[in-house]
């Protein structure tokens, strides 16, 4: 964990805030909160955890894990089948003649599948290895393993409209 003190990551305020949990359900260290900023209303988490900390947590697909004994993607896929079609419809509706599209935390990519098979040209973007070689070898879409960081925007600008 970052051992920093409090500071709204979008507006900087560093006093104004409330607790809205106590507890995280996918922390087991039970030292992250949940604070609502009250000058911008931005909900985040507290402290953050570092970065090396959350890569190896979804990386090994911990936040799975943490729910689920065992993992049983097809199931996830069903549960969430309404909420996909709905976005994806939504995204479709709004975006169809725009371009490129990129998902950033696509998980386990069922909406860059959804909106792929609609016929758009979706990639989606996660740093969860597990999920993401699921998804390459049962979706469609294309998927990579990165963060959108300041790296990746000059690496690629212009590359995605949506």
């Amino acid at each position: 964990m970052e051992d920093k003190p409090f500071k709204c990551l979008l507006c900087d305020n560093d006093d104004n805030r409330e607790l809205v949990s106590s507890t995280l359900r996918d922390d087991s260290s039970g030292k992250i909160q949940v604070f609502r900023c009250l000058t911008c209303g931005h909900v985040q988490l507290f402290p953050i955890p570092a970065q090396d900390e959350n890569l190896s947590f979804y990386r090994a697909d911990g936040l799975a894990l943490d729910l689920f004994e065992q993992v049983d993607v097809e199931s996830i896929k069903q549960s969430s089948e309404c909420d996909t079609k709905r976005r994806a419809e939504w995204v479709y509706r709004k975006n169809r003649n725009h371009g490129k599209i990129l998902d950033i935390g696509c998980g386990y990519g069922f909406f860059v599948d959804r909106l792929t098979k609609m016929g758009l040209d979706v990639t989606g973007m996660d740093i969860g290895t597990e999920r993401l070689n699921w998804a390459k070898q049962n979706l469609a879409g294309s998927f990579i393993e990165g963060q959108l960081n300041d790296e990746y925007t000059k690496a690629h600008p212009n590359r995605y409209h949506v």
